[in-house]
């Protein structure tokens, strides 16, 4: 596999009119290598480097989604698990909430708001599997359930599953 070069990296981030990136290659548990391209945000001219901090946002629903396959894979759940089969306290009072699936969490068509709030409240907004809405309850549900399935935290389950064959 060929490195990455600066040249590439700026050239990623000029595509995706990002201000600045870094990029890490981490083999077999330990830093090999770092570079960084660009100023650190729109308002700075400081470059990019180790000690930037970027917000991650979102980034790991995708490492949690694999997390859960490979639980899928494993037999622990399956994509058609009941979320409040093991939860059923958590969305009490809405029946159409009994239908969300594992499936339905990871790919946000629970029918659950991104997060609750008084304008929407942790209720389903549609029939699970209907439609497309981002998610973060659902995903945090799902969390409950991987965890309460295998009786460990999220950190130290991810810690503790070896990378699949493919990556």
């Amino acid at each position: 596999m060929r490195s990455l070069t600066i040249a590439q990296l700026r050239s990623l981030a000029d595509i995706g009119d990002v201000p600045g990136i870094a990029a890490a290659t981490l083999r077999h548990g330990k830093l090999e290598r770092q570079i960084f391209a660009g100023k650190r945000n729109v308002l700075s001219a400081a470059p990019v480097d180790a000690d930037t901090a970027f917000a991650a946002c979102s980034l790991g629903k995708s490492v949690f989604a694999h997390l859960v396959l490979q639980l899928v894979d494993a037999g622990v759940l399956s994509l058609e698990t009941r979320l409040t089969d093991h939860f059923p306290a958590y969305i009490p009072h809405d029946p159409r909430a009994r239908e969300i699936t594992v499936a339905h969490a990871l790919s946000h068509r629970g029918g659950l708001p991104n997060w609750r709030s008084t304008a929407y409240p942790l209720i389903t907004h549609f029939e699970p599997g209907s439609r497309f809405s981002y998610s973060g309850e659902g995903l945090f549900l799902l969390q409950r359930v991987v965890e309460k399935l295998t009786g460990e935290g999220l950190e130290d389950l991810a810690r503790g599953r070896p990378p699949s064959a493919d990556g």
